[in-house]
Order: structure tokens, then sequence, then C-alpha cells
């Protein structure tokens, strides 16, 4: 993935592409539907299509702009929308398959696949709808972090879920207390302590860097300062 520096100046906006080409490098990018280590339907950049209780429920994926695809053509030259007894059909196929192979073994006849377009577009209602505004309610102080920080942060609740970082209610505590009192604190060096420990650790160290780089950052600026 992009290293610590990407993306240039570290107070300027975070972009769906700068998002989307952090989420690629640890999720890849598959246009059509897999089976994931666990057995459950995703597509595009790692997107979960089921949950846990009901794994054979086709009903997220009969919402995808999913399209009929020839052997011979790529995604971006596909026929128009497929019906939804075309989409049970593929889904029916693939949920019967064996979990834990390599994504492309899941591409069954008649193909079906997402455009690019639209598989970028899955990641932008994932910030729009659930990432920001859970964001902006936990973390009023967010668009003064510097950029590699906002990456971290926005992996992090890709990979954990949007409330991952939350403050929590008497019902539900959050989820990583140490965590979000760090980044309110924008005590990288802490936060970097906390990065929880989910997924391969190749991606974890990747956040553990861009947290670290934001403290550099930071000591940088108080140095300036004083």
């Amino acid at each position: 993935a992009p290293g610590p520096e990407a993306g240039g100046d570290q107070k300027s906006d975070l972009t769906l592409d700068e998002v989307v080409l952090d989420l690629v490098a640890w999720e890849g990018e598959v246009p059509h539907l897999y089976l994931d280590s666990k057995g459950y339907m995703t597509i595009g950049i790692g997107t979960c299509l089921v949950t846990k209780d009901h794994a054979k429920d086709p009903a997220r994926t009969l919402k995808l702009p999913l399209r009929k695809v020839a052997e011979d053509k790529f995604a971006e030259d596909a026929d128009p929308l497929a019906d939804d007894d075309l989409k049970r059909t593929v889904f029916g196929k693939i949920v019967a398959m064996a979990p834990k192979m390599q994504a492309a073994s899941y591409q069954t006849q008649p193909r079906l696949a997402m455009k690019r377009e639209d598989v970028h577009a899955m990641v932008k209602t994932f910030l729009d709808e659930k990432a920001w505004p859970a964001i902006k309610r936990s973390f009023p102080n967010y668009k003064d972090f510097p950029k590699c920080a906002r990456r971290a942060m926005i992996d992090i609740l890709y990979n954990c879920g949007p409330g991952f970082l939350d403050a929590g209610t008497p019902d539900a505590p959050p989820k990583a207390p140490k965590m979000r009192a760090a980044i309110l604190a924008t005590d990288w060096k802490s936060a970097a302590k906390e990065v929880p420990a989910k997924g391969r650790a190749e991606r974890r160290q990747w956040r553990i860097d861009l947290f670290n780089h934001a403290q550099v950052l930071k000591d940088h600026q108080q140095e300036r300062v004083s």
C-alpha cells in the first residue's frame, strides 16, 4: 500500500481515489461474486454481502448492478444489467462451492460482474453513509488530523466496522476506548500501539507506520513553534 507520505500535502482532503488505492492494496478488487475465507459471499473491494446468520440470503446481491459478461470480454464491456432470476442462479451456484479458493475459481457460467465504477461507488457509499458520519460524530477535529492518520482510521473502520471507534453506550461499551482516547488527544504514538491485530500482520504494521508518521509531523510542528 502507499506509504505514510503518500498524498502530498498532509493537510489536504482525503479523496475517494486515495482511499480506494489504500483499500485495494489490502483487500484486492474482484468484480464478480466469490466466497471469502469464512465462506461469506463477497464482491468488489472486500465487500461482504451476507451476515453470519444469513449466509445464504441473496438479498444484497440482488441490489447489485451485476451484468452478464461473455468469456472474451471485460466487465467494462458487459451487457445490460442481469435480472434477479439470473442473479439468484449465480448466487446459488457460488454459495454451494467450497470457501478459501482463489477468487477466479468462483467465476460461473453465466458469468456476472460489476463495472469498476460501480465497485468504487460501493466504497463511496460506505464512506458517505457509514464512515464519515461515524467519524464526524466521534472526532469533531478530524479534518485537522494529518492525512496519514485519516488514512489509517478509514482503513480500520473499513476492516473492523464503522462503529469500531465510537464512544459506545451503556449497553454497548466502546470497542477500542484506548485508541479512541489517543486519537482524540492526537497522541499518535499511543494510537499506533492500539492498532488492532485483526488481519494480516503487514496491514497492521502499515497502519502503525501511518500513525507514527503523524506523530513525527506533530513533533516537528511543535519544534518549529517553540
